[in-house]
């Protein structure tokens, strides 16, 4: 018998440990949005919080604002 979406979800749960971290994601948003992947690839950038700030305020004066 399968398990429906959700109660694979809950299965899962128990599976992952949550942390915050500043993170870049490596895999293709592509293969993530099509489920070409199993695993998700994550680059350690320590240096994204640092420059957050840096990058809203150039972002807002050419008239983006992403985040």
């Amino acid at each position: 018998m399968q398990a429906t979406e959700t109660e694979a979800l809950v299965l899962k749960r128990g599976w992952v440990d949550a942390i915050q971290a500043d993170v870049v994601v490596m895999s293709q948003a592509c293969d993530l949005e099509n489920g070409k992947v199993s695993n998700v690839i994550f680059m350690s950038s320590p240096f994204l919080s640092a420059y957050r700030k840096i990058g809203k305020k150039a972002m807002r004066a050419s008239g983006q604002n992403l985040w």
